[in-house]
């Protein structure tokens, strides 16, 4: 293979480990759920015409809405359901709803006062601390995210998400091996809910392609693309650490699923340099 195709790759992503990602939010992809939610939501409509104070018809409204992908929306249904306050005991959980629509709306500063207000209201609520955290890091605020992640693990020890957190947390600060040491914490949990466990795997075998550990590297590639089978850049960077080894069909049909799953921008050297060699 070309030696020029990995150079753009190397020069694309850097070998950098990748950060955070708010995933709770899941949106609906069944055409069938989706027609039943439509319906649903015509439902909800008709049932606010009638009676437009019924706080808890717009949280639910807001998480059919949610499921469909229309987060703006979703958060203004949110925004009633505050101002009506349905069940004050479960006010905090709206907070955090919406504080998690506004980061994946990227208003990260909404975001924040919206956690902060979940947490205000509920203290002992852990993903209020380690959804804010996320939000405190995308502004660059590391220290204060920083102690937001180590309140969510002092809430839920051993909590592998928090782990992950913390790894990203100390590599921004530069701080790789504690970085590693927080990673390899992360997929020690056992909890196959986990939100981020294959994105420690994936960033664990980063570190060691920094390390030139390129056989360490591919295991934890593996596990990675074992946990998720659809994640493209673990694929990618497989690639780079297969080339390394010489491995040169690996690469090939690395790169080539990387394509399949819609990474436009490894395209074209694959079809340049790796169709030459089938």
């Amino acid at each position: 293979m070309n030696t020029k195709l990995f150079t753009l790759i190397v020069i694309i992503f850097s070998f950098s480990v990748i950060g955070y990602s708010q995933n709770t939010i899941l949106l609906e992809t069944d055409p069938v759920e989706i027609s039943k939610i439509e319906e649903y939501l015509r439902n909800i409509e008709v049932s606010l015409t009638q009676d437009p104070q019924a706080g808890a018809l717009y949280i639910k409204k807001a998480s059919l809405l949610t499921a469909l992908g229309k987060y703006n929306e979703a958060k203004s249904s949110l925004d009633q359901a505050i101002i009506l306050n349905p069940d004050p005991a479960a006010l905090f959980f709206i907070y955090y709803r919406r504080g998690d629509l506004n980061y994946k709306l990227e208003l990260f500063e909404e975001s924040i006062a919206d956690f902060s207000k979940s947490i205000e209201l509920q203290p002992q609520y852990e993903w209020a601390y380690l959804d804010r955290g996320m939000a405190l890091a995308d502004k660059g605020k590391v220290l204060e995210a920083e102690r937001d992640f180590l309140k969510a693990l002092e809430l839920k020890p051993n909590w592998g998400d928090a782990f992950y957190c913390l790894g990203i947390c100390y590599q921004d600060q530069g701080k790789t091996e504690k970085a590693m040491d927080y990673f390899k914490l992360a997929i020690k949990d056992t909890d196959n809910q986990l939100l981020f466990k294959d994105k420690a795997y994936n960033n664990i075998g980063i570190l060691y392609n920094h390390q030139k550990k390129y056989n360490e590297s591919v295991l934890y590639f593996d596990k990675a693309i074992e946990l998720n089978p659809n994640y493209s850049l673990a694929y990618i960077n497989r690639a780079i650490a297969k080339y390394q080894l010489n491995d040169i069909d690996g690469v090939c049909s690395d790169l080539q699923r990387a394509v399949e799953l819609g990474r436009e921008d490894v395209k074209s050297e694959y079809e340049k340099y790796c169709n030459s060699k089938r």
